[in-house]
C-alpha cells in the first residue's frame, strides 16, 4: 500500500501454507465491500498463492516488464521459496526478516542456511543472544551480520514512541490460587482485571487481552457467571486460539470465521466507546495491532521472548488522544504455584531491567 501511493510499479505475491482472507459468497455485502472491513486493502493485497509455478511466471512476467518483484512469505513457506528461486536461476536482491528472533529457533535456523540475498536486514524487539555467539542467538555476525541500530526500551519511552508498563496482581476470591484453580477461577480473574483496567483509565473505554492457557481455560470462562456479568454490562468478549479445530474463535460466546474476529478486533479496537475484552491462547503475542488495548492479564506460563511481546501489544500509544494513556497495565493473578510465581517474578524483574519501569511508575 506504502509503495503503490509513490506510484512506483511493482508486482507481488504471498506465498504461505495457510488460508487466505475468507470471502463469503453469501454475504450482502460485495466483494470489494468485504476486502475493505479486511483491512482495506483491495486491490492492493497481494495475491495469495501456495503454487511454486505460479512464482515462477509471475517473475518471468514482471522481469518482461523490467519492474520490481516483490515475494511475502511466511518462515514456514520461506524455504520452499529460496529452493524454487534457486532452482529457477533467480537472484534476490533483498531480503528482509521482520520478528527475526523466530529465527534463532533451530527449525527456522536452517533458513539462514539458504544461498545469500545481496542485501538482507533482520528486525525484532526481542533479541535472542545464546551462551555462544557462535550459536543460533542473534549475536552471531556470520549468522545475521554486524548489528545496524538499536534503541534501548527507555529511550524508546523517552521519544514517546511505546509506554511504560505498569504491573497490578489480580485476587479472585480465593487469597491467592494455584494453577488448577486459576483454571476454576479465570471468570473471575478475568472479571476482576476488567474491574482494574476500568479503575486505572476512567477517561478511557477499558479494553482488555487476556493470555490463557489454552482451550481449557476458554470452555470454563465462557460457562461462567461472570461472562454473562460482562456481556450485560455491555462488555464484547472475542476469543480465539492458533488451532481452531475446537470452534473456539466465539464473539460474545457466539462461534464466528476468523476472519469475522479479525474484522470485530479491528473495529471495536478502534471504537473509543467500546468496552472489549479479547482473550486468546497463542495467537495475538507478536505481529499485531489492536487499536487501545489498556492492559494485559497473563495467566499461563509465557518464556522472556514471547512474555516481552506480549505485554508489547499494550504499550503502545493512545493514538487518537495520547496523553489520556500513560502507561500499560500488566495484569498477573496473585498465585500461589510456585514456578508459576517464580516466572512472573523474574519476568517484573526482566522488564525492570529493559527499562519497562520508569521510576515515576
Amino acid at each position: 500500500k506504502y509503495i503503490s501511493s509513490k506510484d512506483l510499479p511493482f508486482n507481488s505475491m504471498l506465498i504461505h501454507s495457510g488460508q487466505g482472507p475468507e470471502i463469503d459468497p453469501d454475504s450482502n455485502k460485495s466483494f470489494e465491500e468485504q476486502m475493505e472491513e479486511l483491512g482495506g486493502l483491495n486491490e492492493l493485497l497481494p495475491k495469495a498463492k501456495s503454487h511454486m509455478g505460479d512464482l515462477v511466471d509471475e517473475i518471468k512476467r514482471s522481469r518482461e516488464l523490467g519492474i520490481p518483484y516483490i515475494i511475502f512469505t511466511t518462515y514456514h513457506s520461506n524455504q520452499k521459496v529460496y529452493e524454487t528461486l534457486e532452482r529457477e536461476g533467480f537472484d534476490v536482491d533483498l531480503d528482509i526478516n521482520d520478528e527475526a528472533h523466530y529465527l534463532v529457533r533451530e527449525d527456522f535456523s536452517r533458513l539462514l542456511e539458504n544461498p545469500k540475498a545481496k542485501r538482507q536486514y533482520f528486525f525484532t524487539a526481542t533479541l535472542i543472544v545464546t551462551e555462544s555467539n557462535d550459536g543460533r542467538g542473534m549475536l552471531n555476525v556470520e549468522r545475521f551480520g554486524a548489528r545496524i541500530y538499536e534503541m534501548s526500551i527507555d529511550d524508546a519511552i523517552k521519544k514517546n514512541l511505546i509506554l511504560p508498563i505498569r504491573p497490578l496482581a489480580i485476587r479472585s476470591e480465593l487469597p491467592m490460587v494455584s494453577q488448577e484453580e486459576v483454571n476454576q477461577q479465570i471468570g473471575q480473574l478475568v472479571l476482576k482485571g476488567f474491574e482494574a483496567i476500568e479503575s486505572e483509565y476512567t477517561n478511557l473505554a477499558p479494553k482488555l487481552l487476556v493470555s490463557s492457557k489454552g482451550s481449557g481455560q476458554l470452555q470454563i470462562l465462557l460457562k461462567s457467571e461472570e461472562f454473562q456479568t460482562l456481556l450485560d454490562r455491555d462488555v464484547n468478549i472475542l476469543t480465539v486460539m492458533a488451532d481452531d479445530k475446537k470452534n473456539q474463535t466465539t464473539y460474545n460466546g457466539k462461534v464466528i470465521k476468523r476472519s469475522e474476529f479479525d474484522t470485530l478486533k479491528n473495529k471495536l479496537g478502534e471504537d473509543p466507546t467500546a468496552k472489549l475484552i479479547i482473550i486468546h491462547y497463542d495467537t495475538l503475542s507478536e505481529g499485531i495491532d489492536v487499536p487501545g488495548l489498556l492492559g494485559v492479564l497473563i495467566l499461563r506460563n509465557l518464556q522472556e521472548a514471547k512474555f516481552l511481546q506480549t505485554i508489547g501489544r499494550v504499550i503502545r500509544t493512545y493514538r487518537s488522544n495520547p496523553s489520556a494513556k500513560r502507561y500499560g497495565t500488566l495484569l498477573i493473578p496473585h498465585i500461589d504455584d510456585h514456578d508459576l510465581a517464580s516466572n512472573f517474578t523474574e519476568m517484573v524483574l526482566k522488564i525492570t531491567e529493559e527499562g519497562y519501569l520508569p521510576q515515576q511508575l
